[in-house]
C-alpha cells in the first residue's frame, strides 16, 4: 500500500470523510491515558480481520517476542517513508478498528484471536451507519468522541454485531475496549 500524493488528510470525524472509498488513505493513531499494552485490529467490511499493533500490519502471527506498554500507537509510523495505506479493494458494509489494553501482554495466541473474529464476523449485513460509530467498553454512540454517548443504532446493525464480538471475546481480555466503526462505499 503506498500514499499517493495528491492524497486528502481526513478524520473520521469530518462530515466529508465517510463513507471511506477505494484508494483512501489512512493512518491508524490510538492512545489512552496512561501506558498498557495495546492491541489494535481492523476487520473489514468483508468480514476480514487484520492486525495492526503491536504486529507488523495485516500479518497474524508476527507479534513481538517481547511487547511493551505505550499509550500511544501510531501505525505506519510517523517517520516512514509511505505515512499512511492506501484502502484496498472492498465490499460496501461497515469497517472497523478495534484496540484493547491490558496491564500485562495479551496471553492468548494470535490464532485465538483471528478465530474470534472469524468465528462472529462483525462486519457484514444491513442498517450501515451514516457517521462513525464509537464504542467503548462494549456501549455504542454517534457522533464525536467528545459528545455525549446515545444509543441510537438499529437493533440489528452491524454495530451491534462488533459491540457483542467486543464483548464476548476482547473485554474479558482487556481492562479497556474501544473502537470506531465507519461505513465504505462499494468499489
Amino acid at each position: 500500500m503506498i500514499l499517493k500524493p495528491d492524497k486528502v488528510w481526513r478524520t473520521l470525524n469530518h462530515r466529508d470523510a465517510l463513507p471511506v472509498r477505494l484508494g483512501d488513505a489512512f493512518r491508524v493513531e490510538a492512545g489512552l491515558s496512561r501506558p498498557a499494552y495495546l492491541y489494535v485490529i481492523w476487520v473489514t467490511a468483508d468480514g476480514e480481520a487484520f492486525p495492526i499493533y503491536p504486529w507488523e500490519p495485516g500479518k497474524w502471527r508476527t507479534r513481538p517476542a517481547v511487547e511493551r506498554p505505550t499509550a500511544t500507537v501510531g501505525v505506519p509510523p510517523a517517520d516512514s517513508k509511505n505515512p499512511a495505506y492506501e484502502l484496498l479493494p472492498g465490499s460496501a458494509g461497515v469497517e472497523t478498528l478495534l484496540m484493547f489494553a491490558r496491564d500485562t501482554p495479551l496471553a492468548v495466541s494470535d490464532a485465538e484471536i483471528e478465530g474470534w473474529l472469524k468465528a462472529d464476523p462483525p462486519a457484514a449485513g444491513a442498517g450501515l451507519p451514516a457517521e462513525a460509530v464509537w464504542l467503548v467498553n462494549g456501549e455504542t454512540g454517534r457522533g464525536t468522541r467528545g459528545n455525549p454517548f446515545e444509543k441510537r443504532v438499529a437493533v440489528d446493525s452491524p454495530v451491534l454485531r462488533v459491540q457483542a464480538v467486543v464483548r464476548r471475546h476482547l473485554q474479558p481480555h482487556a481492562v479497556f475496549t474501544a473502537g470506531v466503526c465507519f461505513p465504505r462505499r462499494a468499489d
